[in-house]
């Protein structure tokens, strides 16, 4: 849909009455609202989609919205339903609304929820004892999904094989793609070697298996809440149209899937998002959301809030050329005022030391130093494992959501299992754990483990036992595990012992199959080196697990500097934000782009790129003031050169591609809906 063809609304539609009732609900708080927020705010019975920029006030104007609806148009509070995907998106939203409804004397109160609450409540209505699963149980699913597969007729399927379907199944209904055009562009399907009729098949036997079992995956539950809306009488009387107004938020985060159970459950839908903010592709984001809801609610009011509240000028400009190639529907986002910052550092001529040092003392001097909000963001979870290990050296108080430890990383996992083993050489657990690595003992259960029962006779540690290795690879294993706990009573660094246990790992554990990580090895092993080649092991594991420790407390407290993936910070802000590990390779992804591209699957690697851009977009607009754009080695294409870079023609072929898909009627066609609606 083009800009022209938007039913954009503007601030001369609205009668001096309605200005009238937001100016006083506005006076609760002591804030106005910009003309754009006023006419989003002005009429929430009307379907409507709200194109809103990074830091322009949606919140704020959402509750506005909320209490008017009450207010001037009469709509109980109980007929008006907020959700969003996290409780703390929606709190936000809730506080906001609470505070100004105390003032006004409207009926009823909003409901506040997410979809998980609103889906399992239909799960509920429909089945007698649902039970939700955080993913598959592969020892009970792969023999089900072996035996679906040669119901439908194919033979000599294996175990890695049944993997591979039930992963797809998951991803592609996540995504709610059923339309066999559709599923061939996909790489999880691409690499089935199925007919996607066939494939299909085995979905459906899988779906009613899920049904009779009331058992499912959580990332299914919303494909069953759809068909439940759908088939089941008792759903479909108790949720239909249930709510006259149904305000969504991060709406550019949803399947083509939410957009249909949305419109069951309400005949005035109020979304709220932006397209350059989405950035959970994988998890089955739709970039064609906004067209479906267009589809659904052809008169919806479009209410575009582009005034930023938070970003300055240059930050804003920066972003928005990131951005470029994307093309965004609607592109007017502008900044608070003049100014701000943007650099692209190298991490070797960033001062880490200094930066540290001077978030060190503002913590220690709350009252008497300016204070300056500094957040770091990085493309994953590991990446943020050398900043935190540098602010824990200076004594400086952080915070991440999902802490990692040397040992949780590839790689460095397998070499710590070995490492606690050698050191620990007593504890059966320990030995146990490290003897699975090894294809001698990866198959056989630890009852029938012929090391563990010499160790009830023989009390030496475990690796100066004299015991017959099937395997004669194990004997050269043991002899590097005797020369590494020599050099753990040496207090050797961990850098050290690392590197005399990797021959192990890459012979007999990878194989020599890097490829199977999702980063080079030099990725982790430049992690791991300022955290591991100065300390001996034990000292090393002590600390992480005491960084751990700090950060479930800081967690609790909502203390300490943010170190956050750029995923998980949206929704945040700060006055200085740095990005770290902007690397060409790293975003985006080289190994992803490879398979992408060796497959042919070009649309998918297209939209894989668009996603990396509305993350570092995300990324950059987090800050008020000041952004640092961090790199190792080689700064990524995307910032370096926005316009025109290797991934350029994948726009072109994002643009060309037939994106019209009948992945709802598909859906609906293959579980036998009448006149497939």
């Amino acid at each position: 849909m083009s800009e022209q063809a938007l039913n954009i609304q503007s601030a001369d539609m609205l009668s001096n009455d309605v200005i009238s009732s937001l100016n006083i609900i506005c006076s609760a708080t002591g804030l106005g609202l910009t003309d754009e927020q006023k006419v989003f705010a002005s009429d929430f019975t009307k379907p409507t989609i709200s194109f809103s920029d990074a830091g322009t006030g949606k919140t704020y104007a959402c509750a506005v919205g909320l209490v008017h609806a009450q207010s001037y148009h009469k709509v109980r509070g109980e007929k008006i339903c907020v959700l969003s995907f996290t409780r703390e998106a929606t709190r936000l939203i809730a506080d906001r609304y609470k505070k100004m409804r105390k003032y006004t004397f409207v009926e009823g109160q909003v409901k506040f929820g997410t979809f998980h609450a609103i889906c399992n409540k239909i799960l509920h209505t429909a089945w007698t004892n649902p039970q939700i699963l955080k993913g598959n149980i592969y020892n009970e699913d792969v023999p089900a999904i072996l035996r679906i597969m040669e119901d439908v007729g194919i033979d000599g399927a294996n175990e890695q094989w049944a993997r591979n379907v039930l992963n797809a199944i998951n991803s592609l209904n996540s995504s709610f793609v059923f339309d066999p055009e559709h599923m061939k562009q996909m790489y999880i399907f691409q690499q089935l070697k199925l007919d996607p009729y066939v494939f299909n098949k085995i979905r459906k036997k899988w779906f009613i298996r899920q049904q009779v079992m009331q058992t499912i995956p959580q990332g299914d539950i919303p494909l069953h809440c759809f068909y439940l809306l759908k088939r089941n009488e008792q759903c479909a009387k108790a949720f239909h149209q249930i709510f006259d107004i149904l305000v969504v938020d991060e709406f550019q985060d949803m399947s083509i899937l939410y957009v249909k159970i949305i419109e069951e459950l309400t005949k005035s839908a109020v979304v709220i998002g932006d397209m350059k903010q989405q950035i959970y592709a994988f998890n089955g984001a739709s970039d064609d959301i906004q067209n479906e809801f267009f589809k659904a609610y052809p008169d919806a009011r479009v209410c575009p809030l582009t005034q930023s509240f938070r970003c300055m000028n240059n930050i804003v400009d920066y972003a928005v050329k990131l951005e470029e190639p994307n093309k965004p529907l609607l592109s007017a986002f502008k900044g608070v005022c003049d100014g701000g910052a943007v650099k692209e550092v190298s991490r070797s001529e960033l001062k880490f030391d200094e930066i540290a040092d001077e978030i060190l003392n503002m913590q220690q001097n709350l009252e008497t130093v300016k204070q300056t909000d500094i957040m770091f963001l990085c493309r994953n979870n590991f990446s943020n494992m050398v900043i935190i290990e540098q602010l824990y050296r200076k004594g400086v108080r952080f915070r991440t959501s999902k802490f990692k430890k040397v040992m949780d990383l590839p790689i460095f996992r397998e070499l710590c299992i070995m490492c606690e083993a050698i050191d620990d050489g007593y504890n059966k657990d320990k030995v146990w754990a490290c003897l699975q690595l090894f294809d001698e003992f990866k198959y056989n259960g630890r009852e029938n483990c012929g090391v563990l029962y010499a160790m009830d006779k023989d009390p030496s540690h475990w690796i100066d036992i004299k015991y017959q290795y099937k395997d004669i690879n194990m004997q050269t294993v043991i002899k590097i595990f005797q020369d590494v706990r020599e050099l753990m009573y040496d207090e050797k660094p961990s850098g050290v012992i690392f590197m005399r246990l990797l021959p192990v790992y890459e012979e007999l554990i990878i194989k020599q199959q890097y490829w199977r990580l999702d980063m080079p090895k030099e990725f982790y092993f430049n992690l791991v080196a300022p955290i591991a080649n100065d300390k001996p092991y034990e000292l090393m594991r002590n600390e992480e697990y005491d960084k751990e420790g700090r950060n479930i407390q800081s967690m609790k407290m909502f203390d300490g500097v943010r170190c956050y993936t750029i995923h998980s910070a949206k929704g945040l802000e700060a006055d200085t934000v740095y990005i770290i590990d902007c690397d060409k390779g790293i975003i985006p992804s080289e190994k992803n782009m490879e398979k992408y591209v060796k497959s042919k699957c070009y649309y998918e690697a297209a939209r894989a790129i668009r996603n990396e851009r509305n993350l570092l977009y995300v990324a950059v607009t987090r800050a008020r003031e000041n952004v640092y754009i961090c790199y190792n080695n080689e700064l990524t294409e995307l910032i370096e050169r926005p316009e025109k870079n290797s991934y350029s023609y994948l726009d072109e072929v994002y643009e060309n591609t037939d994106k019209v898909y009948t992945d709802v009627e598909d859906f609906l066609a293959l579980f036998s809906f009448k006149g497939g609606k």
